[in-house]
């Protein structure tokens, strides 16, 4: 995907500020892999992901301490995800570390990556 394609696509989720992640930022997509976006968790987030097409895919239990709180899917072929997380700087950090240490492959093992995702989660402040 050209990267003028994949930033109008990416725009669709505006006006979020939404944070790229996934196989995309670690550089290991493939031309059939979706775009995983992070953005900070709200009503009126996703009210606004609702109103751009934007389906619901996942929904983490209210009593739980898990950093992804909801997870939005656009229609698209591929599709763009909307991860909606407490706290994206965390996130963040996380994601940079695991960049550094060279884990984006590792990543894309699906019963892998909530595990790693976990940990880091764990170390990073």
């Amino acid at each position: 995907m050209s990267a003028h394609t994949y930033q109008r696509r990416v725009r669709r989720v505006a006006p979020l500020p939404a944070f790229l992640f996934g196989s995309h930022y670690f550089g290991t997509a493939r031309p059939d892999s979706d775009i995983d976006c992070l953005a900070t968790d709200s009503a009126e987030a996703r009210a606004r992901l609702r109103r751009a097409g934007f389906v619901l895919v996942y929904l983490a239990n209210p009593a739980s301490n898990q950093a992804t709180r909801a997870v939005y899917e656009s229609a698209d072929d591929p599709p763009i995800h909307v991860a909606l997380v407490s706290d994206v700087r965390r996130k963040l950090r996380v994601q940079q570390a695991m960049h550094a240490a060279g884990l984006g492959e590792l990543l894309r093992d699906k019963n892998l990556a909530p595990k790693l995702w976990n940990f880091g989660l764990r170390l990073v402040p």
